[in-house]
């Protein structure tokens, strides 16, 4: 892997006015960096979060950072970009569509009324596993993978 695209976690020890002000702030900034770890003994700077999950893009035109939160506390994902074009951060409005919920009210209805399933079905989840494991292997050997020759395992 290079160099400058491994990811660092750092971890803070006190989260007192300087870490707040400072520290916190470079991490999130910094490409390379991701806060991972806080700790203090002062109870009264206990730190709350939303856990999230998401995705970091770097390009030679700018990047996108994506965060997703737990589907059922039916949150809205947030998604920045920046622009080396004019130098800008960009955030695009859009609303999630609770596919967790979705979800389960279509399978709720295919077993309990006979309804036709909705959404991702057995041959999605096929193709899915399928991408993962040519994924695997293009990673693995360095080529391009066609997902129509994937067999096997991830």
């Amino acid at each position: 892997m290079n160099k400058d695209r491994q990811v660092l976690s750092i971890g803070v020890l006190g989260c007192g006015p300087i870490a707040q002000f400072a520290h916190f702030e470079s991490c999130i900034k910094a490409r390379n960096m991701r806060l991972y770890a806080l700790c203090d003994q002062a109870p009264d700077l206990a730190v709350r979060m939303d856990y999230d999950e998401g995705f970091h893009i770097y390009g030679e035109h700018g990047s996108v950072v994506g965060k997703t939160y737990l589907p059922w506390f039916l949150k809205s994902s947030d998604v920045e970009c920046f622009s080396t074009r004019d130098g800008q951060y960009h955030r695009p409005l859009g609303a999630d569509a609770h596919f967790y919920r979705l979800q389960l009210e279509g399978f709720a209805d295919a077993v309990l009324h006979g309804a036709p399933q909705m959404g991702a079905d057995v041959e999605d989840g096929t193709q899915a596993m399928r991408a993962m494991a040519a994924i695997a292997r293009s990673v693995a050997s360095g080529d391009w993978v066609r997902l129509e020759t994937v067999t096997g395992g991830v």
